[in-house]
């Protein structure tokens, strides 16, 4: 699994944001005609409350339209919004502070100094194709390098944070000045991203690598299943890679689904609307937050 994978499948918005800072801007952007997206939404009644669950793809193109009647109303009705993570500048302030403990090379190591051959002709050739400035990742870990990397690939196909699902909908959820709660802090988040071996973190730019030379991703597939509110294949975009991690699905998704899972019950004791978004993934499959739901005796309505 690349860290551009786990980087979907994990880290917030903002933490890509973060990534984007180092990234190029490319002038000339096509004008793209728009595309009508109709994505799942669940509704959960509780004792008292009620949550929307709606899934989220955190970067997009600007020309994917998912504002269909049905997310619209639940969205009018919310009275809470409620996300996988903040993503406001204290929040950010903090994962900058996280990268300068952990995205950091030794001093007097440089990146490159850890590539073979292979790897420094390759990585020589998606810094042109990309544009990032090679002092920007010459002090960088392989992890977050491939992850600017990766950023800056998925900008050049017009894929971007700014229109991801999470940043329209809490910047909707801001501008009615409702209320926000979080499942998780950044911090949390992006200690998952962290390698604990180092061997394997090479091996995984080198991956990036590959993947970013060869326009190589798997959001394409991702956002198709989204857009057509195909659960089933949206869990198999997003789970494909992991059934020979099952120890990563865990902690990736199963732990934190259920983590997450408790926390709805509390709001849902609540006589209040909840509008939930996180990452798409988490919401399909046979542990999704829905499908966990269910088995505790909750009606969903939905896929």
């Amino acid at each position: 699994m690349t860290m551009l994978r786990r980087a979907f499948g994990v880290v917030a918005q903002a933490f890509l944001a973060l990534a984007l800072l180092s990234a190029p801007a490319f002038a000339e952007q096509p004008v793209l005609a728009q595309i009508k997206a109709h994505p799942a939404l669940w509704m959960v009644h509780g004792e008292k409350g009620t949550a929307y669950l709606f899934g989220s793809i955190h970067l997009l193109p600007p020309n994917i339209v998912w504002h269909t009647p049905q997310i619209d109303a639940a969205i009018e009705k919310a009275d809470v919004f409620v996300f996988e993570a903040p993503t406001d500048d204290s929040a950010k302030a903090s994962i900058q502070d996280f990268i300068q403990k952990n995205g950091l090379l030794p001093q007097g190591q440089s990146l490159p100094s850890l590539l073979d051959a292979d790897m420094r002709t390759d990585y020589r050739k998606a810094l042109d194709l990309t544009g990032v400035a090679p002092e920007i990742l010459v002090n960088k870990r392989p992890w977050l390098a491939g992850l600017v990397l990766s950023v800056a690939s998925m900008k050049r196909e017009n894929y971007s944070p700014d229109s991801g699902v999470d940043q329209r909908v809490m910047a909707i959820a801001r501008a009615d000045k409702k209320p926000l709660q979080f499942f998780e802090t950044l911090e949390q988040q992006a200690e998952m991203m962290l390698p604990t071996d180092p061997k394997l973190e090479l091996e995984e730019f080198g991956l990036t690598l590959k993947d970013v030379l060869k326009a190589k991703n798997d959001i394409g597939q991702l956002v198709d299943a989204w857009s057509r509110g195909d659960a089933a294949e949206l869990y198999r975009s997003t789970h494909a890679d992991l059934v020979k991690s099952p120890g990563a699905e865990k902690v990736l998704f199963i732990d934190r689904n259920t983590k997450w899972v408790a926390q709805l019950q509390s709001m849902l004791r609540q006589p209040k609307t909840y509008f939930v978004t996180v990452g798409a993934g988490h919401l399909a499959g046979p542990h999704g937050v829905p499908a966990l739901l269910r088995a505790k005796g909750y009606r969903v309505d939905g896929p």
